[in-house]
């Protein structure tokens, strides 16, 4: 695609503060569950960023136009990353993130990312 795609600001924040929350969720649940007995329990998986309610709430939202769900719902579904036709730019055989020179792979896999969560959100 080579910068064809801008990923919204708002989303690419979104996505980087779930990355943030579900490493610091994982490392205290690791850290509470050292060393202890732990009956077993439903797992969770750490990267889901929605749960059921999430996703009831906002497609009630959108199917009944009410705000901010459904302006939010135009919003993506009119984003390039959000559809279905979206091509991968991966797989690279590196990626580096550097703040004084080139960043090869970095906005490919930024881009594959989104369009993975608007996909499946869509």
């Amino acid at each position: 695609m080579n910068g064809h795609f801008r990923i919204n600001p708002f989303l690419k924040a979104v996505l980087h503060l779930s990355m943030v929350w579900i490493g610091i969720a994982y490392g205290e649940e690791k850290r509470q569950r050292a060393g202890k007995n732990v009956l077993p329990q439903k797992f969770v998986h750490p990267g889901i960023l929605q749960n059921d309610e999430d996703l009831s709430r906002m497609k009630f939202g959108v199917q009944k136009q009410v705000e901010p769900w459904y302006t939010a719902f135009l919003n993506m579904s009119g984003d390039p990353l959000a559809s279905a036709a979206y091509q991968m730019e991966g797989s690279m055989a590196y990626v580096t993130r550097n703040n004084t020179g080139p960043e090869p792979g970095k906005d490919e896999l930024s881009h594959d990312a989104v369009a993975s969560l608007l996909n499946a959100l869509m």
